[in-house]
């Protein structure tokens, strides 16, 4: 089905469903550094969210797949957006930890390097892509073929086992692939990208989440890590949940649409991905205690409210003086045209050199 084009604007709600998980994301990450100052861990939301705050982007990066004019140019445009964050950061953690030795027992992998954790996420979408790249080329436009393979890699991925002896992830990106085809599926075959949701889908959404929540219930509260492959639930319960979440956000976002501080986030959500840890890593044990005397048990929301206030200067900042390094601006620009060739001239037979 051909879709109308989408590159002219943004899709305002997907910036919300964005905002909404690297949300998630934040408050997973201040939960585990803040586990040992007074955090309960009662809160089921978390944990419902750990079934689809990383299969959501998974499901976008597939949503938006392009192959582009050929592979070098979707190499080119994968490396500025998923490689060159990721190689940069990954270099500041092994300097973090030369500098600070007593931080190397606790790495096992690329992806353990304080304090940019998370990056093992951008090098996990760009395996991810590239896979799906030479999929889509070797089934040469079978799409049942296409989908047929790349749920059968999931499950190869899901029973290969945890992911603790290697930096390429593969076996992560290989179980979360499913949700990568289920995005690039409904690109090609909805018009989900259009729909506009109507209010009485919310009970839908109210459903999705019911369900997500006695998933949690009957599995327990067990957290789902992609960046180790390791789930602690079934296969059923891994990809139930993922799908019941993804539509559950989407479907919420699309009907909100906009929300300035939660979609500014969701729209920049490479640089709060790649800056937040660090952040939460160094907060003082009692930032907690002196802004939010109110809490009782609390379960991190104030920390959460901290830092996504903190986050909004830290966008600007990267945004202003380090754009190459966080996707905004590309570092490897693409190959000139051929001097003469029909693409290098405009009407009036001057060279045109705009992508």
């Amino acid at each position: 089905m051909k879709q109308p084009s989408t590159t002219t604007r943004r899709i305002d709600w997907i910036d919300l469903a964005k905002g909404f998980c690297i949300l998630l994301v934040m408050w997973w990450h201040i939960k585990e550094l803040y586990s040992n100052r007074g955090f309960t861990d009662r809160n089921y939301i978390l944990y419902m969210g750990t079934y689809f705050r990383m299969p959501l982007y998974f499901f976008l990066s597939g949503l938006f797949f392009k192959t582009y004019s050929g592979y070098f140019e979707f190499l080119r445009r994968k490396t500025n957006k998923l490689l060159v964050p990721y190689l940069f950061f990954g270099l500041l953690g092994i300097a973090y930890c030369l500098i600070w030795p007593e931080k190397l027992p606790a790495l096992r992998t690329w992806e353990s390097l304080y304090p940019f954790v998370p990056v093992w996420f951008l090098w996990c979408l760009f395996v991810m892509n590239s896979l799906f790249y030479f999929m889509q080329e070797m089934c040469k436009g079978q799409k049942l073929l296409l989908y047929a393979s790349v749920c059968a890699l999931g499950v190869l991925g899901y029973y290969s086992g945890e992911n603790y002896v290697t930096i390429l992830h593969l076996r992560s990106a290989l179980t979360a692939m499913p949700f990568f085809v289920a995005g690039y599926a409904v690109r090609n075959h909805t018009r989900f990208l259009y729909h506009r949701v109507r209010a009485w889908e919310l009970l839908l959404v109210a459903l999705a989440a019911v369900a997500l929540y006695c998933l949690v219930v009957y599995e327990g509260k067990m957290g789902i890590f992609y960046v180790h492959n390791d789930y602690h639930v079934p296969i059923w319960a891994l990809y139930l949940g993922g799908f019941l979440g993804i539509y559950g956000i989407l479907t919420l976002a699309n009907y909100i649409r906009h929300l300035p501080m939660v979609s500014y986030l969701g729209r920049y959500s490479i640089i709060v991905l790649i800056t937040h840890y660090p952040i939460v890593y160094l907060f003082p044990k009692n930032w907690n205690r002196l802004l939010f005397r109110g809490f009782e048990g609390y379960c991190a929301l104030e920390e959460l409210v901290l830092l996504a206030c903190i986050e909004v200067p830290i966008i600007f900042l990267c945004k202003r003086y380090l754009p190459w390094f966080f996707a905004q601006k590309d570092v490897i620009s693409p190959p000139a045209p051929a001097l003469g060739s029909a693409a290098s001239l405009d009407k009036g037979g001057q060279k045109n050199f705009r992508e």
